[in-house]
């Protein structure tokens, strides 16, 4: 009996023994990559090896395929796919610019560039990465737009500083035409309306057997109403020629500087707009009107000199900064909406409603008065303001060629005197005040030509100074003190001024 039990203890351990040994000559010599692929099987037929498939990314971790970037060195780069590359062949070979979602072509460090199907290889070296000699020269297209814009708009602004006060009241009178029509331009059927509404150019058609009224009836054939538009209207392209080619027949006839009559001529010369075509309908003849300008030339220098000796105060003192705005000559304003309502609440009250900036130099205390005006020529305003103008009163020139104490008060005594008779219409801007109020050497007695008008709300003025000198000289003399509200200006914030 234990003979046998030893027999089987044996013949089982051999068992186990030889099926040890057959498991470790099974297992594949080679081991586990980790790839997911499927072992061979010894004896089976080789299977063909599958690409990965692609899969989709749902933006968190690291792309597939891609590799983590520490921020060292250059970042990965991805190679294009063989349709992305003739993508870019029909784009003129040029390389893409490497940015947020964007690939780029591998760069010189490669041997060659992938094969593109129907198209000759080419090495890396060719043309993959932008070329170092101008790489530098190449400029962002926001800042060469910016540049050509407001190269633009300073080439606009030098040509609207040559036109006369008869011009520039032809020009406001087109614009507003324009804009009660709806129209985004001012074209050449405004500003022909304009000029029939100067007196001067009225007389030359009467004397020319050319009657203004069927002018505006023809004109009036040709109007297209549209919807209102809340920016002003800009000259248009066709306009801005002939301003320009009526500042060439100005300096041929010798003025430096543009009348009615010039542009009536250029408008007339152009031949191709609504204007010209009325005039050529009606009998204008080329020869005619150049005769009449040409013969006109020493009464128009006459005249220019009387209109000068006539010249009103306000007219050889301020600056009319609503005219400007209407004729889009002022920038846009922005961050500055708080402070341009409350100075609009003050300008709108029964009493204390002369509004004093006070702030540092250089905040923008001028750029809110500039807003004001454009809100006011766009009807933004209450109607207390509506139809106002801003007149910004130039210091210097006041002060300017005065010879003795009592002309500077002369003038500052004309130019209030104006302004009262405006009957409200006209707000005062001046900037610097307290060089007025001050009484110091050169201002006199300005600053008490002032008093009786603000106190009987005969005139409003606009103030601006900074505190310091707010302090020294308004907030000292109750008088002032009384009439005015002051409205502190802060610097504009890091994110405002950028």
């Amino acid at each position: 009996l234990t003979i046998a039990i030893l027999f089987i203890i044996m013949n089982y351990m051999s068992g186990f023994f030889d099926f040890i040994k057959n498991n470790n000559s099974n297992a594949s010599p080679i081991p586990s990559t980790g790839s997911g692929q499927a072992a061979q099987v010894p004896g089976a037929p080789p299977q063909p090896i599958s690409q990965p498939q692609a899969s989709s990314y749902n933006g968190i971790g690291n792309p597939p395929g891609g590799q983590a970037y520490n921020g060292i060195g250059a970042p990965p780069q991805k190679v294009l796919t063989p349709e992305q590359q003739r993508v870019q062949v029909l784009l003129n070979n040029q390389p893409p610019v490497v940015g947020q979602n964007q690939i780029q072509v591998p760069n010189s460090n490669s041997s060659k560039s992938p094969a593109v199907p129907g198209t000759t290889p080419t090495s890396s070296t060719s043309s993959t990465a932008p070329n170092a000699a101008t790489a530098g020269n190449v400029k962002p297209l926001g800042s060469s737009l910016n540049s050509s814009m407001s190269s633009q708009k300073r080439t606009d602004l030098d040509l609207m500083t040559h036109l006369t006060q008869r011009s520039n009241r032809v020009f406001v009178t087109a614009q507003a035409k324009a804009k009660e029509l709806g129209s985004a331009f001012i074209d050449s059927e405004h500003m022909l309306h304009g000029l029939l509404a100067d007196g001067e150019i009225y007389k030359l058609l009467m004397e020319m057997k050319v009657q203004p009224q069927q002018i505006e009836a023809e004109l009036a054939q040709t109007y297209k109403r549209e919807a209102p538009k809340l920016i002003p209207p800009q000259m248009s392209p066709r306009l801005k020629r002939i301003i320009d080619n009526s500042l060439v027949v100005a300096r041929k006839l010798g003025f430096e500087f543009i009348s009615p009559e010039h542009i009536l001529f250029a408008l007339y010369e152009e031949g191709e707009g609504i204007g010209a075509r009325a005039l050529a309908k009606l009998g204008l003849k080329k020869e005619d009107l150049n005769k009449k300008i040409a013969g006109n030339k020493e009464g128009l220098l006459t005249d220019q000199k009387e209109a000068e000796k006539k010249k009103s105060a306000l007219d050889q003192f301020t600056i009319d900064i609503t005219a400007r705005a209407a004729q889009g000559l002022l920038d846009p304003v922005i961050e500055r909406s708080q402070v341009i309502e409350r100075v609009i609440h003050i300008l709108s009250r029964r009493s204390k409603n002369n509004p004093v900036m006070v702030g540092e130099a250089g905040v923008g205390k001028t750029a809110i008065i500039e807003g004001l005006a454009q809100q006011i020529v766009n009807k933004q305003v209450p109607e207390p303001l509506l139809n106002k103008r801003i007149l910004g009163l130039d210091l210097m020139s006041v002060m300017a060629g005065a010879s003795h104490k009592g002309e500077f008060e002369e003038r500052m005594k004309g130019v209030i005197d104006e302004v009262k008779a405006s009957k409200g219409q006209i707000i005062l801007f001046i900037d610097e005040i307290h060089n007025i109020v001050a009484g110091g050497e050169g201002a006199g007695d300005a600053g008490n030509l002032l008093k009786p008008g603000l106190s009987r709300g005969e005139m409003q003025i606009i103030g601006a100074t900074t505190l310091t000198e707010y302090r020294k000289y308004i907030e000292k003399d109750p008088a002032l003190e009384r009439r005015f509200q002051p409205v502190v200006v802060p610097e504009p914030t890091e994110e405002q001024a950028i």
